[in-house]
């Protein structure tokens, strides 16, 4: 039986609310029940395994459920509301079926207690020795949560026949298949997993970032030997080199998805691993559960059900509706919209669902105050799964969510793109960063300028800043026994050559500074319309200067790098004002590199424009920058022009 908790304070723990609850259940003398409270939930559920002691615990501690706007009433006049916390906590009989997994687990505690066995809840596991934990798969499914009604089920978007072995670790969980594919599930990026012991076990990982796909890399002399039938050993690991590739995806269908879907089922084979040591898959699960290194497991049984559209056809039916010149939505707001399908947030069919709404909501607001509603999104809307309640995905709720935040942002006058408030030589900039297997999206952010953004200072939504990473945020790390060359020299050089397509814009590689090489992070730009010509990546390069005589690639990289310096001070110049003077040379080399003098009325505007400047005073002084000679003060890096 399963009684429904209500008002239970969200901060409360787990281990809190049981250790309220267990005096109250030693008064009536019940010790089969098992109590479950979500981290920032306000409800938990309480599994008896008895009937009557359910029954017992509501004749007590019972309400009925109330009517809205009306406190709930007491089942009887001897029924005592219970207080956790300084607030009043209600209990009601659940309308779900109660978890059999979690009550056979309640029926195999009690026999262990009636024949006076270890029991698991008397088994210090902090001290014990769990890990490894070996268990043996069929298959791996990729895909997502979904609600049907009230109802939490799998939707599968790809799934694969893998024979392989499961090894839970200390920090790891990681799948190793027949075929040389591997998976590696980081603890630290999982979100909980779901575990299922029944007549079809599996375990289904809800993952914050996509895990990391590697392949063997064959020996070739070793697999010749093998196809001759010389050697009959099993084949060994590679002595020289790395062992395995490091993978973006599992194959060209996940591709698409492998970035935005964060579910995955793996499906257990129901016969004993001699790896196991002979236990049973249930026991197996069950010691997983009383690890502290292990993230949270959650043991119920999960409804699978086929997606009436998959999550490729609804990115490309989303891609069509953003790029349509009949939708007339601003790209700030477009890049948003793209964000919440493109991360994860909500299915791509939620979000063309929303579109008609935030259409209308454009009409009414501001596009400032439009795209603060729609980022104010993204931490309310939390992660789909067991522990989350239907009703927080459903469309009206989404929304009623959303003309809350717009009326919010009218309140606050949140106005992120007024140019009265953005600070002198700063752009505001959408960012991007490439992983491995995803494509995440940022901002708009303040960027110091440099010279290309002050140039183009009203088409700044066409420039991105793009950062290349790993799927937790750091640079992709140097490891002997694994290859990145499928993802630097593939997916990473891929995007590099043909670009990124945000919003129905193509975004493609433009340049970079030194400071933003070692950040492993670049500029790419869209075409755009200036001054009656269309202007792309390379028509600008070639605007900045001449660079065709420069035979050396890395020097070249480094003089147009010079104009995507970061440069927080600029000072105009008037061009009536520039003399030209020819160039100190002999023997055919130059040696003044453009060194040039400049007057003290110069000197004095720079002087102005430097922060702190009030605090030093000028001293003459001959300085070289960037390639000119100045007659001036101590001055700062800056940029003329």
């Amino acid at each position: 039986m399963e009684v429904h908790v209500r008002n239970v304070p969200e901060r409360s723990t787990e281990k809190a609310l049981r250790t309220f609850f267990k005096e109250h259940f030693d008064k009536l003398s019940i010790r089969c029940v098992h109590c479950h409270k979500s981290q920032g939930k306000k409800f938990a559920t309480l599994t008896f395994l008895y009937i009557p002691d359910g029954e017992k615990f509501l004749q007590h501690h019972g309400q009925t459920q109330a009517a809205p706007n009306y406190r709930p009433t007491r089942l009887s006049i001897t029924s005592i509301t219970l207080r956790f916390l300084g607030k009043p906590i209600y209990c009601e009989k659940s309308k779900r079926d109660v978890n059999p997994y979690l009550v056979r687990v309640l029926a195999k505690e009690e026999r262990d207690r009636k024949t006076k066995n270890t029991t698991l809840a008397v088994i210090d596991h902090s001290k014990t020795r769990i890990f490894p934990v070996f268990f043996e798969c069929s298959s791996v499914a990729c895909g997502v949560w979904n609600y049907v009604g009230a109802n939490v089920v799998f939707e599968p978007q790809l799934t694969w026949t893998m024979n392989g072995t499961l090894k839970f670790g200390e920090r790891s969980m990681i799948l190793t298949s027949e075929t040389g594919i591997r998976i590696d599930f980081q603890y630290f990026g999982v979100v909980d997993i779901t575990a299922e012991d029944g007549a079809q076990p599996a375990f289904i990982f809800s993952m914050f970032e996509p895990p990391h796909f590697f392949q063997k890399i064959p020996d070739s002399l070793v697999d010749l030997m093998t196809l001759l039938g010389i050697n009959s050993q099993p084949t060994p690991a590679r002595k020289n080199g790395p062992q395995r590739h490091r993978l973006p995806c599992l194959d060209d269908q996940h591709k698409s998805i492998a970035g935005s879907c964060f579910v995955y089922r793996i499906t257990l084979k129901t016969d004993l691993s001699e790896l196991a040591g002979g236990s049973d898959i249930s026991s197996r699960m069950q010691c997983l559960r009383f690890s502290h290194v292990m993230p949270k497991m959650i043991f119920r049984g999960t409804e699978i059900r086929l997606p009436k559209e998959t999550f490729a056809q609804g990115f490309s039916r989303l891609h069509q509706a953003l790029s349509s010149m009949s939708v007339g939505l601003p790209f700030v707001l477009s890049f948003q919209i793209q964000k919440l399908a493109q991360d994860g947030f909500l299915p791509p069919q939620t979000v063309i669902q929303l579109l008609p709404e935030i259409k209308k909501m454009t009409s009414r607001s501001s596009t400032p105050i439009s795209v603060s509603a729609i980022r104010k999104f993204f931490n309310q809307i939390g992660f789909a799964g067991p522990e989350t309640e239907a009703a927080g995905f459903q469309l009206d709720e989404l929304i009623n969510q959303l003309k809350k935040n717009e009326e919010q942002c009218k309140r606050e006058s949140l106005v992120a793109y007024q140019e009265a408030k953005t600070p002198e030589n700063v752009a505001i900039i959408h960012r991007v960063k490439i992983t491995p297997a995803a494509i995440h999206l940022y901002g708009p952010e303040a960027e110091s300028n440099n010279r290309v953004l002050r140039k183009y200072s009203n088409h700044h939504e066409y420039f991105i800043r793009v950062q290349f990473c790993d799927e937790d945020g750091q640079p992709v790390r140097f490891n002997p026994r694994v290859s990145n060359e499928k993802i630097l020299c593939g997916r990473f050089k891929d995007i590099l050559e043909k670009g990124i397509n945000i919003a129905g814009r193509e975004y493609s590689f433009l340049g970079f500074s030194h400071s933003s090489l070692r950040a492993q992070s670049c500029w790419f730009m869209a075409p755009f319309i200036y001054e009656g010509s269309l202007l792309w990546d390379r028509t600008i390069i070639q605007d900045l200067g001449n660079f065709s005589v420069i035979r050396s690639p890395a020097k070249c990289a480094a003089r147009i790098g010079q104009v995507f310096s970061d440069t927080r001070t600029a000072v105009p110049i008037k061009p009536e004002i520039i003399r030209h003077e020819p160039d100190v040379a002999f023997n055919g080399r130059v040696f003044s590199d453009g060194v040039g003098t400049m007057s003290y009325s110069v000197m004095r505007k720079i002087w102005d424009k430097l922060p702190k400047a009030r605090l030093v005073k000028p001293t003459l002084f001959q300085i070289r920058f960037q390639g000119m000679l100045f007659r001036g003060s101590s001055i700062s890096p800056l940029t003329i022009e």
